[in-house]
């Protein structure tokens, strides 16, 4: 099975992020497959503006691929976890999941 992690850490990079998900799915043909795509840190903004992102997300996520928001940004930036978008999920720590997910056999990716 194929296991990806992209890693978002800069909201400024977020729209770059989805188009390469979407890139590597192009590639995947029969091969089962688990992508997962953690927003944290500054990342989480884009949350305050979701509009440009939408429909790619809705994509992507009818395409199985998972994303994951850390909560503890939000508490930074004064950002309401409410504005996270549908089916994403709210984790406790991005840098535990990174850290998990990756001795899960994750490949890492950060462009």
């Amino acid at each position: 099975m194929l296991k990806v992690l992209f890693h978002v850490p800069d909201s400024s990079r977020f729209q770059a992020y989805l188009r390469q998900v979407n890139n590597l799915l192009a590639t995947i043909s029969d091969e089962p497959y688990e992508i997962r795509v953690l927003v944290n840190f500054e990342g989480i903004r884009v949350v305050e503006n979701f509009a440009p992102y939408e429909e790619m997300f809705k994509m992507l996520t009818e395409k199985g691929v998972k994303f994951f928001f850390c909560q503890n940004p939000f508490k930074t930036f004064g950002i309401s976890t409410e504005l996270v978008p549908p089916p994403a999920e709210i984790i406790s720590s991005g840098i535990r999941a990174l850290v998990d997910w990756q001795k899960e056999g994750f490949v890492y990716i950060r462009p």
